[in-house]
Order: C-alpha cells, then sequence, then structure tokens
C-alpha cells in the first residue's frame, strides 16, 4: 500500500498494488529463514494430524476430480478440505479430502455442509470405478446418491449378495408403499439405487424365485400388477384406498404373512371393500 496522487480528486489517496508473481522469480541466496518457535511436540502432531500436506505418514487413497478418496483406516469418518481438516462424520466409512472449491465451509471452518458431503462423495465413489467400494458404499450414508447411470458391472455382484442375504423369493422395493405392490410377500427396503441394480441385473432376472407370471395368478398379485401399471395415474387419495385394498387382500390370501409393518403406511381401514 502507498498514497498516490489522484488526477480525480486533487489529492493523495490509499492505494493497494498487488504483485501477481513471486517477489523473486528464482531461488534467493537463502538467507531469509521465518522460524515459528513455542510449538510442542505434542502440538506439532496434533497439527500434523490436521493437514494432509505435513508429516511424512503415508495414507492410501483414490484420486477424483473433486478430490481424495482415503482408504486408509485411521482417516475413517475424517472430512479435509484442501488438504486441512474440517470435521469428523460417523457416518461416513472412509476418509475424504475435498477440493476446496466443491464444498461449502461455515466461517468458523468447523463444519462442512451435510448435502455437499453425501452428494459429492457419491460423485466420488462413482468416479472411482472401483467396484468393490461401490458395492460397500451403496447402503452407506452417500450410496442413497450414487446414480444408477454411472454404475458397470456391478449389478450381478450386488444380485447376488442380497438374494443370499434375504432369500432368493426377496424382492427390493424403495418404499413401505412401493413393498405393498410388489410381486412377493418377502420384500426388503433399499435404495432407489440399488433396487434398479438389481431388478435390472441378470443375476437376479436368471435366480430369483420370485416369479412375477406365478405371482400373477394370486388374486393380491393380480391387483398388485395392475394398479403398478396404473399407479402414476391416480391421485394421492385413490392410490391410498389402493393401498388399503390390497394389504386386506394380502391378510385374506397369506394370513401366514407377517404384514404388520405394513400397518403404519396408511390409516387401517378393514372394513374397505374388497369385492
Amino acid at each position: 500500500p502507498r498514497f498516490v496522487n489522484s488526477r480525480k480528486y486533487g489529492v493523495k489517496v490509499p492505494t493497494f498494488f498487488v504483485d501477481t508473481k513471486h517477489v523473486w522469480q528464482s531461488v534467493p541466496d537463502n538467507d531469509l529463514v521465518i522460524e515459528i518457535a513455542g510449538i510442542t511436540e505434542e502440538e506439532y502432531a496434533a497439527i500434523v494430524d490436521s493437514n494432509l500436506h505435513l508429516g511424512s505418514k503415508k495414507y492410501d487413497c483414490i484420486e477424483t476430480s473433486y478430490g481424495q478418496l482415503i482408504r486408509t483406516e485411521s482417516y475413517k469418518g475424517k472430512i479435509f478440505v484442501g488438504g486441512l481438516f474440517i470435521c469428523t462424520d460417523p457416518r461416513i466409512d472412509l476418509g475424504v479430502n475435498f477440493k476446496p472449491a466443491v464444498v461449502r465451509i461455515e466461517r468458523d471452518r468447523s463444519m462442512v455442509d451435510s448435502f455437499d458431503v453425501q452428494w459429492y462423495l457419491a460423485r466420488m465413489i462413482e468416479q472411482s470405478k472401483d467396484k468393490e467400494l461401490i458395492k460397500s458404499s451403496m447402503s452407506t450414508y452417500a450410496g442413497h446418491f450414487i446414480s444408477y447411470s454411472y454404475i458397470d458391472n456391478v449389478g450381478d455382484d450386488i444380485a447376488k449378495d442380497f438374494l443370499e442375504e434375504h432369500g432368493y423369493d426377496a424382492i427390493p422395493v424403495s418404499d413401505q408403499k412401493d413393498s405393498i405392490f410388489a410381486v412377493s410377500t418377502n420384500t426388503v427396503i433399499v435404495s432407489d439405487t440399488m433396487k434398479k441394480l438389481i431388478l435390472d441385473s441378470r443375476y437376479y432376472k436368471d435366480h430369483s424365485s420370485a416369479s412375477r407370471e406365478n405371482f400373477e395368478n394370486t388374486v393380491f398379485g393380480s391387483f398388485c400388477s395392475f394398479i403398478t401399471d396404473i399407479k402414476d395415474k391416480l391421485t394421492s387419495s385413490e392410490l391410498e384406498r389402493a393401498i388399503r385394498i390390497a394389504r386386506n387382500v394380502k391378510r385374506l390370501e397369506f394370513p401366514d404373512v407377517d404384514i404388520s409393518a405394513e400397518d403404519d403406511t396408511v390409516d387401517s381401514n378393514p372394513t374397505e371393500n374388497i369385492e
């Protein structure tokens, strides 16, 4: 900063001159030393832990256009921005170092916007192209935002794991209402992305015992198939009524199936006409 004569105002005005290049274009005589004193070993260790640029500790990471996915166990749940530690989120199954321009940080740099974390973490997992990482992330904090269109060659593996865990008559659904109209009484709620991956996979189509043809031979199956085909045309009240009817039909046709979890989907109306 310095004072400069102003032709406009006829007086000296404070003016800031900004250097766009380094003061020196090459390394000088190394006769300038900046010493930061009074820091204990414990304090420095804490600084190293909060700054990925310091220290010699190596970490296993995947580079993406949004930053780094850190797979080293000691960094699990830790969020960095530009290499500087921001906070810890136990819902994250790995560490993440976002590029500064990607996420929004609070003024005191103690928190990063939670939606940004979910959204961009999902994008980073997609870009990793790591099959095992994508599979393990489907049911995690960021899994809901992983885009179905960006995932290749993992549907069969996810479908196999799903059927082995929940049974070969299991059907993935995205919510409780969806489960009422499923072509099986064994439904499992998963994210929309996982549902699409499983249902579209070759493994699920070849191995699932939840046969649509056999199920549609039942009254409940026929009704559910019909409602599924037209539910986008129904008003919310018509859909609620269809759900009540479907639930009561299921009770009558499958008395051994526990559907108590569906009772909270809409207000129960046992007298609904099902003829």
